[in-house]
């Protein structure tokens, strides 16, 4: 298919004579036998002379298949039979006379499958009107900017067009008069419109879905349309002649939110006075969300300029490349200033420029500050910073910033706490102890927290040295909407009866904390109705010898207890929704385990006491495990299946509980096997022996599962010996075990 060039690229074509021109109308009809034989490449006309040709009224019948027509400085003639053109696609008419205005309309309602058309008006081409109503047209350019003088000019002149499925539209019109569209065209694309119209608002009105726009108009004054938002506009390019530009230019900035591309350029020389700059009351969407490059050509450096450019800068939060180009070459003194005021309106508002940002996103950045003390000193920066501190929905108090006096700290987290404004806290964090401590401060602090709704409350003493006790208003029904409370180094008091305190509490960390007792321990367990994660790390003294943890909503449960060891101390554990458990124990020798875990997915058991074949009952539906346990006697309950098993770790000083559950046994002569488990025949991949030792039943255990294994295809042993002999001795027993999968390879450090 011929394509039909831009309206402002006319080829200029060899001249013929009216003679010759009659012959090629009149064998239009072997252009269209040409057609039919090849229709993929069908035959354009063209028309061209150096003076103007009569055609004959044969061009508007006979030619049914063509599809692309072009004319160059011709002369039509009025025909009164219908004209008629049902296969053309793309024409282009380049200084071309007509009968009239009527003529023109039913020439192009004719074309009823138009899809481009490009006209170029000429003086003395008899139409004052020039219609196009066409609702197949997709891409249109409308042409006139022949010397006309002023006073011949006809504000009567102009352009009506009708094309609803138009997609791109292009008006060059410096002769003046007007453009008319009659409807509105959902599917434009592109827009260039450059024309001495004293009201482009019929334009602009109908192409508020463009996405491209070149506007250059040398009236701007009163020619925005009311109530027209450009929501799908990203790139436009505008132009800075006319004095009053910038009542265009701001509201189109205004009421395009997705802009991304900006370019102001001075298409024409001006000779007028130069606008006044006047900053807007709220800076455009598109600046801060969107705008990422602007390009200035023939940038001057006049005042309204200047002014633009640094509100631009100043306010775009997107903004990643800035171009701009001087409107005279070689650059004089005065550009050379402009140049040089420009950078440096750009440095110097690049750095309040996160003062544009909403406010949301600022609270947000503030939160991130490491203490409220850095987040206070905000409020010297600017006006708008003055009270934004008082909303920021975390506060952070250490003691130990800046080396303060603790008279002087204390006052301040009265007065900050005191004077702030945030409706819900997320987060309120005291990290105390550095220097010494009040317990009637931390009384105060309690309850002015439990004025701001906080959701999380942090309570850690540095210094676990001296006990600091919290005070009992810390259980009482003011921290309703508390849902994350972590306290670490302080001791609790005993109360007689404590309230559902925590009706909305979800996690729960209590680290090296000191209780009354263990009925303490239940009753504060009993009131946490919804308490699913909870982190426990005893220490010595701390007056529990039984750790209850009754909970049935908990789904993940860390257990700790490393030092202090005693008889009949432990822990009790009733949690029927556990999903996850981690206990590290080497201190007590109690752990009981009342009801079965049949959710768990994970689990991590380091212990140092035997009987724990209720616990490993209890996690058999466990899909990762991690065991510790130095004593393996009695370990493994009886009848109990791994199904959900994947991934096995294990640091046992008795082999017999170092092989998967129940699949080896020990006699005097060594290990031996008794049934060949399921997992070597069908599912086992990877086998990660560390600290290897090269002893004899650790060898026949590697050699077992090396000739069993057969889906192996990594094994991994690692050893903690320095002695290069011992370990070349053991390289080469690896090296001679029989390896039942082809494909296992042993990687031995």
């Amino acid at each position: 298919m011929t394509c039909l060039p831009s309206a402002k690229t006319f080829h200029n074509q060899n001249h013929h004579s009216h003679h010759h021109r009659n012959r090629v109308l009149a064998s239009s009809s072997k252009a269209a036998a040409t057609v039919l034989t090849k229709p993929s490449s069908p035959q354009p006309l063209h028309s061209s002379s150096a003076s103007p040709a009569i055609l004959p009224r044969s061009l508007y019948t006979g030619i049914r298949m063509l599809v692309t027509l072009q004319l160059n400085s011709v002369i039509l003639v009025d025909v009164a039979s219908p004209v008629s053109f049902p296969t053309l696609k793309y024409m282009k008419l380049c200084s071309v006379k007509y009968p009239g205005d009527e003529f023109v309309k039913r020439f192009l309602s004719s074309c009823i499958v138009l899809e481009r058309l490009g006209v170029e008006q000429c003086p003395g081409d008899n139409v004052t009107v020039f219609t196009v109503r066409v609702p197949s047209l997709e891409s249109v350019y409308l042409h006139k900017s022949y010397d006309k003088d002023v006073d011949d000019a006809d504000d009567a002149e102009g352009f009506v067009i009708n094309a609803p499925s138009l997609k791109y539209l292009g008006i060059t019109d410096t002769i003046g008069g007007y453009c008319v569209i009659e409807n509105e065209m959902p599917n434009i694309a592109r827009a260039d419109v450059e024309a001495d119209y004293k009201c482009v608002s019929n334009i602009l009105g109908s192409i508020t879905s463009v996405k491209r726009l070149h506007l250059c108009s040398l009236y701007s004054k009163d020619v925005y349309p009311v109530r027209s938002v450009f929501h799908h506009l990203i790139h436009l390019k505008i132009c800075t002649c006319d004095s009053e530009w910038l009542n265009l230019f701001m509201p189109l900035l205004r009421d395009s939110p997705k802009l991304q591309s900006l370019e102001l350029d001075q298409c024409h020389i001006p000779d007028t006075p130069r606008p006044c700059w006047i900053e807007p009351s709220s800076v455009p969407e598109c600046l801060l969300a969107s705008l990422e490059t602007l390009q200035w050509v023939k940038y001057g450096g006049r005042e309204e300029e200047k002014q633009v450019a640094a509100f631009i800068l100043r306010n775009g939060s997107c903004l990643k490349k800035r171009r701009r180009s001087c409107s005279s070459s070689p650059l004089n003194e005065n550009y050379r200033i402009s140049f040089k005021g420009f950078g440096v309106c750009f440095r110097v508002h690049l750095m309040d420029r996160i003062s544009q940002l909403p406010e949301a996103l600022l609270l947000k950045i503030l939160s991130l500050l490491p203490n409220t003390k850095d987040v206070v000193s905000t409020m010297v920066l600017s006006k708008r910073w003055q009270f934004l501190w008082m909303h920021v929905p975390k506060l952070v108090y250490d003691d130990s910033c800046k080396n303060i006096a603790y008279g002087k700290f204390s006052r301040f987290v009265d007065r900050s706490m005191l004077v702030h404004e945030a409706p819900v806290i997320e987060t309120l964090q005291f990290k105390l102890g550095k220097t010494c401590v009040g317990e009637d401060d931390i009384q105060v602090w309690i309850r002015a927290a439990k004025k701001c709704c906080v959701r999380e409350l942090i309570i850690e003493m540095v210094n676990s040295s001296s006990s600091v006790t919290l005070p009992r208003s810390l259980y009482s029904g003011g921290c309703r909407m508390l849902m994350t409370l972590k306290l670490s180094n302080a001791v609790l008091v005993d109360a007689s009866s404590l309230p559902s305190s925590f009706p909305s509490l979800r996690n729960l960390s209590l680290v090296n904390m000191k209780y009354p007792g263990d009925e303490f321990v239940e009753m504060l367990m009993s009131k946490c109705p919804v308490l699913e994660d909870l982190v426990v790390k005893r220490c010595h003294n701390d007056h529990v010898t039984v750790f209850s943890v009754r909970v049935p909503s908990l789904k993940s449960l860390v257990l700790h207890k490393l030092t202090d060891r005693k008889e009949d101390t432990g822990f009790r554990i009733d949690a029927m929704s556990l999903e996850s458990l981690s206990i590290e124990d080497y201190s007590s020798d109690i752990c009981v385990v009342e009801s079965n875990m049949s959710k768990i997915v994970e689990a991590n058991v380091s212990i140092s006491y035997g009987g724990t074949e209720k616990l490993m009952g209890c996690v058999s539906s466990a899909k990762r495990l991690y065991l510790c346990v130095p004593s393996s006697k009695n370990a493994y309950p009886v009848d109990s299946v791994f199904h959900c098993l994947i991934p096995l770790n294990s640091e046992l000083s008795d082999l017999n509980s170092a092989i998967p559950f129940g699949l080896m046994k020990q006699d005097r002569a060594g290990v031996n096997q008794v049934e060949l488990p399921v997992c070597l025949s069908s599912s086992l991949e990877t086998l990660d022996w560390v600290k290897y030792q090269g002893a004899e039943e650790e060898k026949e255990v590697a050699a077992f599962i090396l000739r069993s294994g057969c889906c192996l295809k990594k094994v991994t042993i690692s050893t903690n010996l320095t002695d290069l002999n011992k370990k070349l001795e053991m390289l080469k027993d690896l090296s001679l075990f029989f390896r039942r999968s082809p494909t296992c390879q042993i990687a031995f450090d």
